[in-house]
C-alpha cells in the first residue's frame, strides 16, 4: 500500500501491520504458512504530509478488506473452477 505521509520505517510497518486486518476480514483462512499474504507499505510523498498511523492504518485495512472482495465478486472465473484445487 501506498501513503503519501511523512512515516518512517516502524510507522510504515504499523500501518501494513493493520493493514493485514482487512485480509483477515475477508480471506478464509489466512496467514497460514502455505501462502503468501504479505503486505507492504511505501511512503511515496515529497512533500511533509503529516497524518496519523492510526488512522492511515485503520483505513488501509477497510481498503484492504474492499478490493479483495470486490476482486473476488468481479472474478469471471466459474465457481466449480474457483475451489476445484481444494480437497
Amino acid at each position: 500500500m501506498f501513503t503519501n505521509a511523512d512515516f518512517d520505517v516502524p510507522s510504515l510497518r504499523k500501518v501494513a501491520a493493520m493493514a493485514a486486518n482487512g485480509m483477515s476480514r475477508a480471506i478464509r483462512p489466512v496467514f497460514t504458512m502455505w501462502d503468501g499474504d504479505t503486505i507492504y507499505a511505501l511512503s511515496v510523498g515529497t512533500g511533509k504530509v503529516q497524518a496519523d498511523v492510526n488512522a492511515v492504518g485503520t483505513l488501509a485495512a477497510k481498503v484492504m478488506e474492499k478490493a479483495i472482495v470486490d476482486a473476488v465478486r468481479s472474478s469471471r472465473v466459474p465457481e466449480s473452477d474457483f475451489l476445484s484445487n481444494i480437497k
